[in-house]
């Protein structure tokens, strides 16, 4: 500690400190002269986040070194910060050498000329934010993700939902809105346990995945409550096609907590636009639909504008 207070009592110790500083942090420092804005001078970190080595970006201007993600114009905006307040913080994509591109936090702030008092260079601090992006990413995902089954939650839904209406109303074609309960879920839950009603819901959600289209979208909305949108859906006999095909697959027989568990359910099913002509209202007429089927003993669906079908 001694030998540390005294190097930073004399300005020689001090520098001697700060370039230490700099040479180790992980953060990218790069300054560059105002006037030509050259890189004058890069630390180790650049090297490591950039791939380009010192002899190669010395001398250069930053531009080298952008991302096609941003234009002109947001470079300027930079530039005119800086003169005006003097610094800039935020976020730039950048190029590697290998040409990937990155996200990084920058801080750019100026260096004043001592003698002059008058800005002489300008210090780019910045760090690669990639892992932080992936996160976000992946915390992106989770939201709009049920996270017992992986299907698609009830937002995810009705996002997918709302994009499909827009679809088929400008293409005036239909698709089917199929609401799926399953029958006596409660009963399985209480009499062999929540870890078993949970290894149900998953086993289902599974087997509806394996029977939809790639243009199709099952979700589940909680509980035992699931929901199939069934595009390119022109006639009533393909929409029954894809509704018995799911009664069938669920009611297949399941191991669960080492027993044989029987499986039934009920489905309602509104078709776009004539049951509704927006998310809430062709949900709702499927849910209702789905109380209908409910009366049917039985794996049975319901079509809105009928009163039941098995």
């Amino acid at each position: 500690m001694n030998d540390v207070k005294s190097d930073l009592e004399s300005g020689t110790g001090q520098r001697g400190l700060a370039e230490t500083i700099i040479e180790s942090t992980h953060q990218a420092v790069v300054v560059m002269d105002k006037h030509r804005r050259r890189v004058i001078y890069a630390n180790p970190a650049f090297v490591t986040i950039t791939g380009y080595t010192i002899d190669e970006i010395t001398g250069k201007s930053l531009a080298h070194f952008r991302s096609e993600r941003h234009n002109n114009a947001f470079y300027k905006q930079i530039w005119n910060s800086l003169e005006e307040k003097g610094q800039w913080s935020g976020e730039i994509w950048g190029r590697r050498k290998n040409g990937e591109e990155y996200p990084t936090l920058h801080t750019i702030s100026p260096i004043f000329d001592s003698r002059f008092g008058r800005v002489r260079y300008y210090v780019s601090i910045f760090s690669d934010i990639t892992a932080i992006k992936r996160q976000q990413s992946s915390l992106g995902d989770l939201a709009y993700q049920d996270p017992l089954t992986g299907l698609p939650n009830r937002l995810l839904l009705v996002d997918r939902l709302q994009h499909a209406l827009r679809t088929h109303t400008r293409n005036n074609t239909q698709l089917a809105v199929m609401f799926l309960d399953l029958d006596n879920f409660k009963t399985i839950n209480d009499t062999l346990g929540h870890a078993a009603g949970d290894q149900l819901l998953q086993a289902v959600a599974g087997r509806l995945q394996t029977i939809l289209r790639t243009e199709d979208t099952v979700a589940r909305l909680g509980g035992d409550e699931f929901v199939i949108v069934a595009e390119s859906c022109p006639s009533r006999r393909g929409i029954i096609r894809i509704a018995e095909k799911a009664l069938q697959t669920i009611t297949e027989p399941l191991r669960i907590a080492d027993q044989d568990v029987a499986v039934q359910a009920s489905i309602g099913i509104a078709v776009f636009p004539d049951d509704g002509k927006d998310v809430d209202a062709i949900l709702q007429a499927a849910d209702q639909a789905m109380y209908q089927a409910k009366i049917t003993e039985g794996s049975s669906y319901c079509f809105y504008t009928s009163r039941s079908k098995s």
